[in-house]
């Protein structure tokens, strides 16, 4: 099932119309239509809006996988069932810059505390 299909599914078991969601998002009905006719996807924000006011995950928006629950339980045992995607190691520069940085810094501590005594 498609995300704009997920979308609809949710929002007419809810019982909203497209313009009672609408008006719940602060958004306009047609953005709404738009969402559901799969002519434009929602935000994260209101993703995460949709999963709080339907009371289900985003996961559950988007894959149609996950339904929000307060048993840890049922979804670690979902999480086995169904096979993951490898994920591959991601650099992210700004990450190595600070590591970097950190290293320099305590360098010059050491070299400072080694010259003058600590």
């Amino acid at each position: 099932m498609e995300l704009y299909e997920h979308l609809r599914e949710l929002r007419t078991k809810a019982g909203y119309s497209q313009e009672a969601l609408a008006e719940e998002l602060g958004v306009s009905r047609q953005a709404v239509s738009k969402w559901e006719s799969g002519t434009a996807n929602p935000d994260i924000n209101h993703l995460m809006k949709l999963g709080e006011l339907y009371q289900v995950s985003t996961d559950y928006i988007l894959f149609g996988d996950f339904p929000k629950t307060n048993k840890a339980e049922s979804l670690v045992s979902e999480v086995k069932t169904q096979e993951m995607p490898k994920v591959e190691q991601v650099k992210n520069p700004s990450v190595n810059g600070i590591i970097w940085l950190a290293l320099g810094i305590l360098a010059i501590l050491i070299l400072y505390y080694a010259t003058n005594g600590f």
